[in-house]
């Protein structure tokens, strides 16, 4: 597993990326944790942490980095909250909650509003193995000021931190020294949003130094402690992020967590209290854990073989996986991207989904704002992987003609959703056979061969969906679901459709969208409501509530099913669609 690890850091530049950025972030969040430990002002942390929220969005709208605004309404959260528990009888915890509550739902709403929604998760949990060079040099900028800063201001923030009367008496500008504070912990935090996001950033700043804590009373030797440890908890958790293809960030914190048990147990006070029993929990819990990761390293390698012989084929989703499989068999190794019943419009691409893509001859994607819409984690992984459009990955939607979103901030872009019509499934089958055999001319013949049969499958299909739908009277013929998907379904089938959202968000099921389709089924006959797999089913359930109308059947959009159950492939999920759409709809 080291040795893979250092390959990958050889050959790929997103990891080296990824290790120095985690690196950079570990050690500075490690020296200006010491300081908000010894305030007592942990979760000013977590508050300024998730205050940047609306920047970062108000960054969004704006059109400018979103480091600006981040960093705005962090110094603006500790300056609201420094004013409220100092001028009124409120204490700092209340404070701090008030603020960091109010700035969170602010965030979410102008997330909402910028159209931005689908960076959410990216902001809350983050993604180091994203970052690309820019950031990764603003980020070395900021720990390198910040740290210069600590080190000249040194003697000031540690009388501030320990004795702010006894500052005072010497005459010193407490306040200033404070939010000089306040604005080096913002810069900390918008810096860690990339590799750990908000959500964590507290305990990346607060593990490290309270470990450190455990073991020094004087501040010096609490910093540099406090820097290695979070130097060395971004270098672990990367590797066991990367050898155990998980989210990096939370690898990191949980590394930096381990560490702080470890230091616990072997603390001065625990040896006092506990004697050798302290060395026996501490040699137990590292079996432990040294056991987990020798029993996966030996079923990697049992599990490990791959043909190099073969053609390295990526895929996006499982829609677009199967339909490779279909047509390319076991002549090639294939990688699917999004897993299975994941939401394909908003994915954090995990270290093998990156190392795969890196490898691949060809990639396969859908286009029309799928995968590039939102935070375009897939031009993201393009970048880091150093492919070539029209070289080295294709959108299978090439040639199909788009629909377009109608509502709101998303007006005017294409709809994405084309797989929903057969025709185009079609298409997007006759574009992967047409790369493969371009990049592998000696079993072009049998990707033709299969081609051929896949597309007779789909013709018969389409045909029998077109038939199907003509018995349906026009006042029933409305299929009703929770997002917008299925524009190309009723384009092709003539079959109207309405739903709760346009396009997935963060802003599902309003009390407006509710009451319109709610309003809009009163004037129909339509029997069945349909919900999809990959969404929340309660506000369909609110609709099928307040409008009297069974929800019918659950229904297939951004995903196949798992193998071995219904619609698990993108032919059987076409058929459940259109067997349990028209059997809801003509249903007694």
């Amino acid at each position: 597993m080291i040795s893979n690890f250092i390959e990958g850091l050889m050959d790929y530049h997103f990891l080296q990326n990824a290790l120095v950025t985690s690196v950079a972030i570990g050690i500075v969040a490690g020296v200006i944790g010491c300081f908000i430990i010894l305030r007592g002002m942990s979760l000013m942390g977590d508050a300024i942490s998730h205050a940047v929220l609306p920047g970062v969005a108000l960054s969004f709208i704006i059109g400018v980095h979103y480091f600006i605004g981040a960093v705005i309404f962090g110094v603006l959260a500790s300056i609201l909250i420094t004013y409220i528990s100092q001028n009124s009888t409120i204490k700092s915890d209340t404070a701090i909650g008030i603020t960091f509550s109010s700035f969170l739902a602010l965030g979410v709403i102008l997330i909402g509003i910028a159209n931005s929604s689908t960076d959410l998760f990216h902001i809350l949990f983050g993604n180091v193995l994203a970052v690309q060079d820019g950031d990764k040099w603003l980020t070395i900028g900021i720990a390198v000021f910040v740290i210069a800063l600590v080190i000249i201001f040194y003697r000031s923030l540690l009388i501030t931190s320990f004795d702010s009367n006894m500052a005072k008496a010497f005459g010193m500008h407490v306040q200033f020294y404070h939010y000089l504070l306040m604005i080096l912990l913002t810069l900390v935090s918008v810096t860690a949003m990339q590799s750990v996001g908000t959500i964590l950033i507290v305990a990346l700043l607060v593990t490290p130094a309270a470990t450190a804590y455990l073991y020094t009373k004087r501040l010096k030797t609490m910093i540099v402690i406090s820097a290695i440890l979070g130097g060395v908890s971004s270098f672990l958790g990367l590797f066991i992020g990367y050898s155990f293809n998980i989210a990096a960030g939370s690898s990191i914190v949980l590394t930096a967590a381990f560490m702080f048990v470890i230091g616990f147990f072997l603390s001065p006070k625990q040896r006092l209290q506990h004697g050798k029993k302290a060395y026996f929990i501490v040699a137990l819990i590292a079996a432990l854990f040294a056991g987990g990761i020798g029993f996966y390293a030996y079923q990697q390698s049992s599990s490990a073989s791959q043909d190099d012989d073969k053609l390295d084929v990526v895929a996006t989703n499982s829609i677009i996986s199967d339909m490779t499989k279909e047509i390319a068999g076991d002549r090639i190794d294939l990688h699917s991207i999004v897993p299975y019943g994941r939401d394909p419009h908003d994915y954090e691409p995990l270290p093998e989904d990156i190392e795969e893509s890196t490898e691949a001859d060809v990639i396969f994607y859908n286009g029309l704002n799928l995968e590039t819409g939102g935070n375009a984690w897939f031009n993201n992984l393009m970048e880091n992987a150093d492919k070539e459009e029209g070289e080295d990955y294709f959108a299978v939607s090439d040639g199909v003609e788009p629909l377009y979103l109608e509502e709101g901030q998303d007006e005017g872009q294409q709809d994405p959703h084309a797989w929903m019509s057969l025709e185009n499934g079609m298409t997007y089958a006759e574009n992967i056979e047409k790369q493969l055999s371009e990049k592998d001319p000696q079993n072009a013949d049998y990707y033709e061969e299969n081609l051929n049969d896949y597309l007779d499958e789909l013709d018969d299909l389409d045909q029998e969906a077109k038939n199907k739908f003509d018995d349906v009277p026009d006042d029933e013929k409305l299929l009703v679901t929770s997002e917008g998907a299925f524009k190309y379904f009723s384009d092709a089938y003539d079959v109207s459709a309405t739903y709760i959202w346009e396009i997935n968000t963060e802003e599902e099921g309003t009390p407006e969208q509710t009451k319109r389709v709610v309003d809009q089924l009163d004037e129909t006959n339509v029997k069945s409501l349909f919900v999809e797999t990959s969404v929340n089913k309660s506000p369909m359930q609110s609709v099928s509530q307040d409008s009297g109308i069974p929800i019918h059947s659950e229904i297939f959009t951004d995903s196949i099913a798992e193998p071995g159950e219904e619609g698990d492939s993108y032919y059987s999920m076409m058929k459940w669609n259109i067997d349990k759409i028209h059997e809801g709809l003509t249903q007694d």
